[in-house]
C-alpha cells in the first residue's frame, strides 16, 4: 500500500494494533528529538545538510551538476509570488 496523503496515513494508523501504535509512537518521539537536536545545534543541521548534498552529487559529473544549477537559476521567482500562490492553494483546499 502506498500512502500519499495525510488522510491515507491516518487511515493506515487506524488499522494498527496496540503494539504497532506503541512502536509508531516511539518512532515519532525519536524523530521529534532528532529534529529538536537539529534546531538546538546548527552544526548538526549543517552536517546533515552537507550529507544530503553529497548524496545528491554522488555519481554526477561536474557538468551534470552545473547543468542542474543553471536550470535552477534560469528563472527568478519572486518570494511574494510564492506567498500568493500558497495562499491561493490553501483557499482552494478549504471545504465549505
Amino acid at each position: 500500500m502506498t500512502i500519499n496523503t495525510l488522510d491515507q496515513l491516518k487511515q493506515a494508523i487506524n488499522q494498527l494494533t496496540p503494539d504497532e501504535l506503541t512502536q509508531l509512537q516511539q518512532h515519532i518521539d525519536a524523530h521529534r528529538q532528532h529534529l529538536q537536536h537539529l534546531v538546538d545545534d546548527p552544526n548538526a543541521w549543517m552536517a546533515q545538510l552537507d550529507s544530503a548534498v553529497a548524496a545528491i552529487r554522488e555519481g554526477l559529473s561536474e557538468e551534470e551538476i552545473q547543468d542542474m544549477t543553471d536550470a535552477m537559476n534560469a528563472e527568478y521567482v519572486n518570494p511574494q509570488d510564492l506567498h500568493q500562490l500558497e495562499s491561493a492553494s490553501k483557499k482552494a483546499k478549504v471545504k465549505p
